[in-house]
């Protein structure tokens, strides 16, 4: 009974003792500061991930954007081309979709294809089966990028895994009217994207959409 109240004693003493107190905060925020740095490098690991990944690590960055609804934040967009100028229907030429929020892959696909309606795109049906097949729902934090090779084949990839891959040029070419088409509805991200670095009309080999794309000679 007597070593139970020593300890008691001591325990009392050390709880009101200033260093205690000292000792404590010190562990907590050398513990914060250890948080703090591992979640840094695990940012830093992440960022240099993203920039490396196939297939964006051979192309270089024409502009960037944001997307949103209203309040929501949707996603972050890149455009990347070989030389870091857009040229319509210039391949390759690769979108990355960086998503704020979980979006259901039925919403993706059906967003997309309000998308083709509102530029009056007829798309087959092969192509809306083939998207439903091929993406995944994804989360915050997740990327999406589409690539489209210089044959025209757009490949998908998630996480920079590639997923799929849809071999028609004319599914390419809509897919990025989507961002790219001077009628989109989102034209303050495509004029980001695009970043005013398209190529002079001398240079240019090809006018999708059917309609004229506006240029800015360097």
């Amino acid at each position: 009974m007597r070593f139970s109240c020593h300890r008691a004693s001591y325990y009392s003493r050390f709880y009101r003792s200033p260093n205690r107190g000292r000792l404590y905060f010190s562990t907590l925020s050398s513990a914060l500061f250890a948080i703090v740095l591992l979640c840094y490098a695990e940012h830093s690991i992440a960022s240099e991930n993203q920039v490396e990944s196939k297939p964006l690590q051979e192309l270089s960055l024409i502009g960037q954007g944001e997307m949103h609804w209203m309040a929501w934040h949707l996603y972050d967009a890149r455009l990347y081309s070989a030389d870091g100028y857009y040229r319509p229907q210039g391949y390759p030429l690769a979108l990355a979709i960086s998503y704020a929020r979980a979006i259901d892959k039925k919403h993706l696909v059906s967003a997309t294809t309000k998308a083709w309606s509102r530029l009056h795109i007829d798309p087959p049906s092969r192509w809306v089966q083939r998207l439903s097949n091929i993406w995944p729902s994804v989360n915050k934090s997740d990327e999406l990028v589409f690539y489209v090779t210089t044959a025209g084949i757009g490949q998908f990839y998630y996480n920079g895994d590639l997923i799929g891959e849809i071999d028609d040029s004319e599914f390419s070419a809509a897919f990025l009217a989507i961002w790219l088409h001077p009628e989109t509805s989102g034209k303050s991200l495509r004029a980001k994207l695009i970043g005013g670095r398209v190529l002079p009309r001398s240079q240019q080999t090809a006018e999708p959409w059917g309609l004229k794309e506006e240029t800015h000679d360097k």
